[in-house]
Parts: C-alpha cells; sequence; structure tokens
C-alpha cells in the first residue's frame, strides 16, 4: 500500500479551523509516519503525519486533542510533555499538530550517558538526582491522570542546559485502560525499545500499561547512574545470543544479583571494571531500590513505583552528598572517588544499619499508605502541622498540607484540617465520595479509611487506635 504523504507548500485544514502551511520534510523515516514543519499565524509548528489511516489511532489521537494535556502535567517544573493540540486529516490519512521545539540545543541519552566524552554534559550526583526527581514527578502525574507512556526509552527524552526533560513522542500515550491488561488482547501497535521492553510484554501476556512503564523507568534510571544496562552480564559474553537485547531481557538476570551468577559480574573487573566503579559509587539508597526492581519487581505485581525511588533520592540529598574537595561538586560522601571529577575522596564510615523496631505507639494515629502499601506513621497529636513531604515525596514542596485539630464542641474528637488552597476529593472505603474545602476539617475515627485526591494523584489515609 502506497504511503500518503504531504505536498511541501501545501494548505491543510485542522479541525480546529487553523490552517497550517507545509513548508519542510524533517524526517521520513519513521515506522509510524513522516514528520513535518509547518507555520500558522505566524508560528511554526510540527506535524506528524501516519502513513496509512488506522481509525483506532486516529480515534485516539483525535481524542487526545479534544481532552487537552492534562493539568497534571502542566504541574511538573520543567518537564514539557509534548501533546497533541490540534488534528488535520484528508481522504487518505491523518495526522496531529505539536508545539516546535529547537532540538539543536538538545543533548539526548547517550550523550549524558557518555559522562562528558566529547564534550557533553556531565552530571554529578547533586545534578543527577535533580533530574531523576524531575523525571519520576513527570511520569508520576501522567501515570496519575490515568495515562500509559508505553515507550519510555533513550529516544524519547531530552535534555537542555537549564535542566528541562523534554518527552517526545505523544502519540505512545494511551489511556492505561484494565481491560488491555489481558494476554487475549496484545494488539498495541507500541510494544516499546528493545532492552526496556517488559518481560511480561516480551512473553505476550501483557500490552503495555503503568506497570510495564515503572519497569522501563527502572531501565532508564539505572542506565542514568550506572551507566550500563541492568541485564548485560556475563551472559553477553558467553554466548552470542544475548546480544539480541529483547532475549537477555525476556527472563532478566540482574549483573548485580549474586543469587545468578550466570550473569553476575560483581567478581569480573576485567571485563566489567567499568560498571563495577560506578556501581560502588552509586549511594546506597539507590543500590537497594535497584536491587528490589530487577529482582522481586521482575514480577509486575512488586514493581517499584515512583514513590519509592523519589523517597530513595530525598535521602541521598539529605544525608548522602557532600562537596568534592577536588571539584567542589555534590556526590555521594560515601563512595571512594567523585563521580565527577574521579579525584579521591575522603574516607567515610558508612552508617551502620538501623535496626528495626516493632511499631511502639499509642492512641490514634494516621496511617499513609501509597500504593496499597504502608509508607508511615503520623501521630494525631492537637496542633500538629504536616508538611507535604510527611503525606507523600510528591509533595515535598508544599509547606503545609493538613494539621490535627480538635472539634471546638468536644476536643476528645479530632480532625484532621485542609491547610492548602485546594479542596481535596476524598473517597471512603464504603465508596462514599466527599469534598473538604480549604480550612474544613474531616473527622478522625478508628479504621476510616480515605484517599485525598492530591495534585499528583491519590493518597491513602487510614485512622488507626492502637490503643483498640
Amino acid at each position: 500500500m502506497a504511503r500518503s504523504r504531504l505536498e511541501i507548500n501545501s494548505l491543510i485544514m485542522s479541525v480546529r479551523n487553523n490552517a497550517y502551511t507545509v513548508t519542510k520534510e524533517l524526517n521520513a523515516t519513521g515506522g509510524q509516519g513522516c514528520i513535518y514543519l509547518a507555520t500558522c499565524l505566524g508560528k511554526q509548528w510540527v506535524i506528524k503525519w501516519y502513513w496509512q489511516d488506522d481509525p483506532v489511532q486516529k480515534k485516539h489521537i483525535s481524542d487526545m486533542v479534544m481532552k487537552g494535556r492534562p493539568s497534571n502535567l502542566s504541574r511538573v517544573e520543567k518537564v514539557k510533555f509534548l501533546w497533541p493540540l490540534d488534528f488535520i486529516s484528508n481522504e487518505q490519512s491523518f495526522g496531529y499538530v505539536m508545539e516546535y521545539i529547537d532540538t539543536s540545543e538538545l543533548y539526548n541519552y547517550e550523550t549524558v550517558l557518555l559522562h562528558g566524552s566529547n564534550g557533553g554534559p556531565k552530571w554529578d550526583h547533586e545534578k543527577l538526582c535533580e533530574m531523576s526527581v524531575r523525571f519520576l514527578k513527570s511520569f508520576y502525574a501522567l501515570h496519575s491522570s490515568g495515562y500509559c507512556y508505553m515507550d519510555i526509552s533513550r529516544d524519547n527524552l531530552s535534555f537542555d542546559k537549564d535542566g528541562n526533560i523534554y518527552v517526545f513522542d505523544p502519540d505512545n500515550i494511551q489511556m492505561n485502560d484494565p481491560e488491555r491488561v489481558d494476554a487475549t488482547k496484545c494488539d498495541s501497535s507500541v510494544s516499546g525499545t528493545p532492552g526496556f521492553i517488559a518481560p511480561e510484554i516480551l512473553k505476550r501476556i501483557n500490552n503495555p500499561n503503568t506497570k510495564t512503564d515503572l519497569w522501563q523507568m527502572s531501565v532508564f534510571l539505572f542506565l542514568l547512574w550506572v551507566k550500563h544496562h541492568p541485564f548485560d552480564g556475563e551472559l553477553v559474553l558467553k554466548d552470542d545470543k544475548y546480544n539480541d537485547m529483547n532475549i537477555l531481557t525476556l527472563e532478566p538476570h540482574f549483573i548485580f544479583d549474586e543469587s545468578q551468577p550466570d550473569n553476575y559480574v560483581g567478581n569480573d573487573k576485567d571485563n566489567f571494571g567499568y560498571v563495577n566503579a560506578w556501581w560502588a559509587i552509586t549511594p546506597k539508597p539507590m543500590r537497594d531500590v535497584f536491587m528490589q526492581a530487577f529482582t522481586k519487581g521482575i514480577d509486575p505485581m512488586y514493581r517499584v513505583y515512583e514513590s519509592k525511588w523519589v523517597n530513595a533520592i530525598n535521602t541521598i540529598i539529605e544525608s548522602y552528598l557532600t562537596e568534592c574537595p577536588h571539584c567542589s561538586k555534590k556526590v555521594n560522601k560515601y563512595a571512594p572517588i567523585c563521580m565527577y571529577c574521579f579525584g579521591e575522596l575522603p574516607k567515610v564510615e558508612l552508617p551502620k544499619e538501623e535496626v528495626k523496631q516493632a511499631d511502639d505507639h499509642t492512641g490514634i494515629c494516621i496511617l499513609i499508605f501509597e500504593n496499597d502499601k504502608r509508607k508511615r506513621i503520623l501521630k494525631t497529636e492537637i496542633g500538629t502541622k504536616f508538611t507535604g513531604n510527611d503525606i507523600s515525596p510528591f509533595l515535598r514542596e508544599t509547606e503545609i498540607f493538613a494539621s490535627i485539630v480538635a472539634n471546638p464542641r468536644n476536643p476528645e474528637i479530632k480532625g484532621i484540617k485542609n491547610e492548602t488552597n485546594e479542596t481535596w476529593n476524598c473517597r471512603k472505603q464504603d465508596g462514599a465520595v466527599f469534598k473538604v474545602v480549604p480550612g474544613a476539617s474531616m473527622v478522625l475515627r478508628h479504621r476510616n479509611r480515605f484517599v485525598v485526591d492530591t495534585e499528583f494523584g491519590k493518597v491513602g489515609i487510614l485512622v488507626y487506635n492502637f490503643d483498640k
């Protein structure tokens, strides 16, 4: 079937009655279509035009245009999620219009991976923490809006010198429909980039969804922090078939999992000295989460969510960074060398692991849940104020999120007061919905569990009386 194309200098009308003049072909090698530069109302725009008509994709793109970019995505600072802004079609095919970004000033994952080679950017641990949190918050915002991206990879993210992140290819975004998580419905046109594709997609058990996004995010973070693929280990040296990244990740064996000796690289300093050095430099909180993500997290039921990564990074920011005596960059103070200039760092003893004590609480407390897992316990003393970070790492910049107040008619009854400027949309465990406007409060009762919508997603709260 012949591929549909747009003629240079042709005029094409959109559903929003905008007239776009096609001025230049930017990329004619895409798998789905061609990219064009166009002008409208004195501004430059980009058009993605599909090779063939596809009724399902056409409806999806049209719906994205009509619904518009989710407000959650606009709240994440210094992250630009490109979004279909206008829709065009003719008798042969269809396409969408998006914002024009001058990519000549951007650098991609490969440049970051090289860590300063050929004049590329170098990120110290402080910058790496900052960019990782930004990356995590942006996809958390997308997921909490009911979407998944399906193809988080080195090809679809770019960065600029000011620390902005750009996420391209908005047609990768789909609604996270639970019906699609079914082996009988594996009909997605996007499966991902080799090396990033989740095992359950390769086995045709699941379609892309938020949990496969979480897998891809873990791989991307490992590449940023450790400069290597998490499964590219001894197996690649032993058998050429494992150079196929899809085969390598079909039954993934993490390269730093000693229980999988066939792919373990920790003892091979000759072939894997570079990745061992970067692993040693990586702060322990991140190493611990990587270990979970690529062992237990192979099972989609135990994927690492964005909040766990952010908690680990916040720990690094608060307790693990120091100024390098050689280059003054912020790096892991427990590492043997600076990851920026590779100068030797003063030896600092690792902190002893804190022994977890059994919960020792009395009275009414609030149990905070994220992704249905208990994260922390907050005492409910009258007058106590909770910052955003006390509630969720995604609310870190929120100064005061809530406070504990007493009922003026009966001081023995406690409530949690909305200290934000936004109305909380709440839902009880029995499904009842209610709102808590700014300055209002809700009563805290034993076993009363409710979910609060925040600007970055849902936070679960369970009220528990430990004296009962």
